[in-house]
């Protein structure tokens, strides 16, 4: 299972919020950190229209929050060691459905199992607890390291 665009463009966008806000000379980490809406577009490279299409069903999660104004932008609602993947991907894929059949039928389970059936079910597993245990945090963490190593 490969992670929808608005996923992948949420994690992008919320890794780099919580980079810029340790790198702000106010952040060092601190969740209410406001970051500029055309910053973080420019830095995660996503339109800000894409962005704003994001950020509605993300602060609706309590997941990030806004501000208006000077000092205003974009923060996390909550530190980012407490949002799990999981929780970005069900906020912008409102009718996302781990357990959906992939190859289409409307009821997939044991009893009436598809072809494919027992091989996806094994990797959906396997996906659904790593959303579930990986945090915005060790996703921040990975993309650090790799910066480092270039």
């Amino acid at each position: 299972m490969i992670l929808s665009r608005n996923s992948d463009y949420a994690i992008r966008a919320l890794s780099e919020l919580v980079i810029m806000s340790n790198e702000s000379p106010n952040g060092a980490g601190n969740s209410a950190q406001y970051i500029l809406c055309d910053k973080l577009c420019g830095k995660a490279r996503i339109s800000r229209n894409y962005m704003a299409k994001l950020f509605v069903p993300l602060t609706k999660a309590k997941i990030i929050s806004s501000r208006k104004g000077p000092g205003g932008g974009l923060a996390l609602a909550k530190p980012a060691h407490d949002i799990s993947l999981l929780s970005i991907v069900m906020a912008v894929n409102a009718k996302y459905q781990i357990d959906w059949c992939v190859v289409g039928r409307a009821k997939c389970n044991a009893r009436k199992a598809c072809p494919q059936h027992g091989v996806y079910e094994c990797l959906r597993d396997l996906m659904r607890d790593y959303l579930q245990t990986t945090t915005l945090a060790d996703t921040v963490a990975c993309i650090k390291s790799t910066r480092k190593g270039r």
